[in-house]
């Protein structure tokens, strides 16, 4: 059955039920066909589940008439195209203003943009997701995750946000992978018909950037990786106790006992989103897939969510800079399934940690969150008299320090990896702009060389906002909004420690200050002593002598029985029952 013309402009219906849609891969026409599948016995429960959401039918045309179903919304789909904030223009910024978002939308955020952008790249049609089970999986998703200061579902949005700008905007320079395979949905070379299926949205949109020397990262991507890096930074932190991995190892909470203290929080996340899942056929939003796609959206999804533990953070950044960015890497080979999941890691990695490579303002407040969430684990940390873990007692914050150090040795390695192998969205910088600019372009090619090395070497945390890169053509110069900011985030913590560290002198200064103009209380002298006691005795009372001071007492001298040399033994002082009992006596 073939399209009419009225729907060549991605105007796709899709019929469940024993229905697997075929895509003819021809690159100029934009016609559907579909076909009959034979019905297949299951053969797990996986699978059973698998096929057991089908009760809608989906127009991609007009969201509002998507859904013929007797379930309820959650909420309305109006409301997502009314939301200025959900604009696709403002989605398309970095610097998103998600925490406005979340005053707007409450308890919904996580659900609406996630059909935003799911809508946006795709998805919806390339999969045939029924709208219903997915807005009532992902509502139930965002509910799940608790009221905590920092890991909540406003964060699963920012990072889900992130993922989604880091694949669908312009990359200067960026090599756009154009075989056969890659249009296909789950990037398989096998001539299976089950295999075959319609190219990503965004590939199209790629070649549009190749004339412009831009590529887009997520053209890269078959559709199947890029649904399964979306809904793994949507499920990433689901259920977050709001405590580290470190607080429940050394407390054996149930969740490391279960796992064997190894990524606990990131296994619990992981099996906690799927059971959700699998626990309702209404929430089957995957039933378009078959049994060998859904097997690997699963794993790609744990995989993903495996790679945000950062104790993973450094084996898998030496990883990627060993194929992409080490003097002898080959690079990225886009058509090799292992290479691209590795991108994507890096990427939900970036997404998670974001926070200093926004505009300040938001990465204060990730900073205020992030930090009251690590005092909450300190107090209960102090209640349970165990050691409070570093920056997390509120009696001593060091917020500047925390800051300065996680953007010196997590953040900044990460995006300096990203930024040489050519994987972050920018700019451009025209010749005539940068005629001018502190850091200037190169047409020698060593030079490019060794300014992207010098990139990737740095330790001490500072990003260039520009940065020299080599392409076929020439080293040029781009304009990165998220080195820009991080740059000045940094510079700004540095700053604020240097405050700090002036500030602590100077109370240290003003407090020796203050104790050496402290008069000092001397011992009175015998004479006052004497006048003293004189004036305190009753009339006819013999006057007591003031015993002598201990440094004027006279020493006994003796002999060691086992040495001829003499010692000074110090008087013994004995308390007399007849005397002032305040007044020592000497025997």
């Amino acid at each position: 059955m073939s399209c009419c013309g009225a729907l060549e402009k991605d105007l796709h219906i899709t019929h469940y039920g024993n229905q697997v849609l075929h895509d003819s891969r021809l690159k100029e026409s934009s016609h559907l066909d579909m076909a009959e599948d034979a019905d297949e016995e299951d053969e797990n429960d996986a699978d059973a589940h698998h096929r057991d959401a089908k009760k809608s039918v989906v127009v991609k045309s007009d969201a509002k008439q998507d859904v013929v179903s007797s379930d309820s919304l959650p909420w309305d789909i109006a409301s997502v195209e009314d939301c200025q904030l959900l604009k696709i223009h403002r989605l398309n910024d970095w610097d998103f203003p998600i925490f406005d978002l979340a005053d707007s939308c409450h308890s919904d955020i996580l659900s609406k943009v996630a059909y935003t952008l799911f809508m946006e790249v795709g998805l919806f049609e390339t999969f045939r997701i029924p709208v219903t089970p997915f807005l009532h999986y992902f509502h139930s998703l965002e509910l799940g995750y608790r009221e905590k200061p920092y890991h909540n579902r406003i964060h699963a949005t920012d990072v889900l946000h992130g993922v989604y700008y880091l694949t669908t905007q312009p990359i200067p320079g960026f090599t756009q992978v154009t075989t056969s395979n890659m249009f296909s949905r789950n990037g398989s070379s096998s001539d299976s018909e089950c295999e075959t299926a319609e190219r990503s949205h965004l590939t199209e949109r790629a070649n549009s950037f190749v004339a412009e020397d831009y590529g887009i990262m997520g053209g890269n991507f078959p559709a199947l990786e890029l649904m399964a890096l979306y809904t793994a930074a949507a499920m990433h932190d689901y259920d977050h106790p709001g405590r580290t991995n470190a607080f429940l190892v050394a407390t054996n909470a149930p969740q490391a006992v279960l796992y064997n203290d190894r990524s606990v929080l990131e296994n619990h996340h992981a099996a906690q989103a799927w059971s959700l899942f699998l626990s309702d056929p209404k929430f089957n939003f995957l039933c378009g897939l078959d049994a060998a796609e859904f097997k690997r959206f699963r794993f790609l999804v744990i995989e993903n969510i495996l790679a945000t533990d950062l104790k993973r953070h450094f084996e898998i950044l030496a990883e990627f800079n060993a194929k992409a960015n080490d003097e002898e890497a080959v690079g990225l080979d886009w058509t090799a399934e292992t290479d691209r999941l590795l991108a994507m890691q890096m990427v939900i990695k970036l997404a998670d940690i974001n926070g200093p490579a926004k505009t300040f303002p938001l990465h204060h407040q990730w900073t205020e969150r992030i930090s009251e969430e690590f005092y909450e684990q300190g107090d209960e940390e102090m209640s349970r008299g165990m050691p409070i873990s570093p920056y997390m007692d509120r009696r001593s914050p060091q917020l500047a320090k925390l800051q300065e150090t996680f953007i010196n040795h997590l953040v900044s390695p990460l995006c300096n990896a990203m930024v040489t192998a050519g994987l972050i969205p920018g700019t451009w910088v025209e010749e005539e702009e940068s005629e001018d600019d502190e850091v200037s372009g190169n047409s020698d090619t060593d030079k490019a060389d060794s300014a992207a090395k010098d990139t990737e070497d740095e330790t001490d945390g500072e990003l260039e906002s520009l940065v020299v890169m080599k392409t076929k053509k020439k080293p040029r110069k781009i304009n990165c909004i998220l080195t820009k900011n991080m740059k000045e985030n940094h510079e700004w913590w540095v700053a604020k420690i240097q405050e700090e560290e002036k500030q602590k002198v100077a109370m240290e200064l003003a407090e020796e200050k203050k104790q050496e103009s402290e008069p000092v209380e001397m011992e009175p002298i015998k004479e006052e002593a004497e006048s003293q006691a004189s004036s305190n005795s009753t009339p006819g009372t013999p006057t007591r002598e003031a015993p002598p001071s201990p440094d004027k007492v006279p020493t006994a001298v003796t002999k060691d029985p086992t040495t001829s040399s003499q010692h000074t033994v110090p008087p013994a002082v004995t308390q007399s029952p007849h005397t002032d009992s305040n007044q020592p006596q000497v025997t």
